[in-house]
């Protein structure tokens, strides 16, 4: 009788532990086959009028993709915008990026576009002007990086919205906004001085050059200026060579 009774109770456990396993695979079950939702990793730049971001996300357009653009007030009725984005790549795997902006914007104006490894979005502000950061907290996601090829900075008499920075927090990226903005001033002056050197084939001095009149264009050149010194030697290195060459044909 007492053998049966032990055996009983261990029948009762095993039953009771069956029950409890069978309850919490019901609970999880659900959990199991929901979703894996991802914020993205995204990089973001800003013009005079637009708000430009890249969403580093693998996407096609067998995707669905849903980018929301939407204006809300703040606890202190402070008008900000709002953009959400999400991208179910399967049935297992969503990717979405819930964004309060610092600022409101233009919903009617702003778009999006698929490349395949990236979605970029372009959101209109309401006012023109540059924002001092992208969101409306302070706490920058690590999610979050500044897209350098397309960052511009505000004119120097213009400064940003609420007179703050965008780096001022990050001395790595102050130091890379300083680094792009030189690269810009040399790619500035480079253009210009390309400019200059280009003018030299539609004036006088390159005409008579062709024509065979090359100390009319040597003068030509002398009273032009410095806008012509740097292809001066580039010309009449060439000049001399055309003249080397005839001689030495007759």
């Amino acid at each position: 009788f007492f053998k049966m009774s032990r055996n009983g109770a261990r029948g009762l456990l095993w039953f009771k532990w069956l029950t409890f396993l069978q309850i919490l695979a019901v609970l999880w079950l659900p959990i199991a086959r929901a979703k894996s939702s991802r914020a993205p990793i995204f990089q973001w730049a800003q013009t005079n009028s637009h708000l430009h971001l890249k969403v580093l996300v693998k996407s096609s357009e067998k995707d669905r993709i849903s980018v929301q653009y939407a204006n809300t007030k703040t606890s202190d009725s402070q008008q900000v915008g709002t953009l959400l984005l999400t991208v179910n790549a399967g049935e297992e795997d969503e990717a979405s990026l819930d964004l309060t902006l610092l600022l409101s914007i233009n919903p009617k104006e702003s778009s999006h576009n698929i490349h395949g490894h990236y979605i970029t979005v372009k959101v209109a502000k309401n006012d023109p002007g540059f924002w001092s950061r992208l969101l409306l907290s302070e706490i920058r996601p690590s999610n979050m990086k500044v897209d350098w090829k397309k960052w511009r900075d505000p004119p120097e008499d213009q400064g940003y919205i609420d007179g703050g920075d965008p780096f001022d927090d990050d001395d790595e990226d102050k130091s890379k906004a300083k680094k792009a903005k030189k690269r810009k001033k040399k790619g500035k002056k480079k253009a210009e001085k390309l400019k200059n050197n280009l003018r030299f084939f539609d004036t006088k001095a390159y005409r008579k050059l062709l024509a065979g009149k090359y100390k009319e264009a040597f003068g030509e050149i002398l009273e032009s200026g410095s806008a012509y010194k740097g292809v001066l030697s580039i010309v009449f290195g060439a000049a001399l060579t055309v003249i080397s060459l005839s001689l030495h044909n007759k």
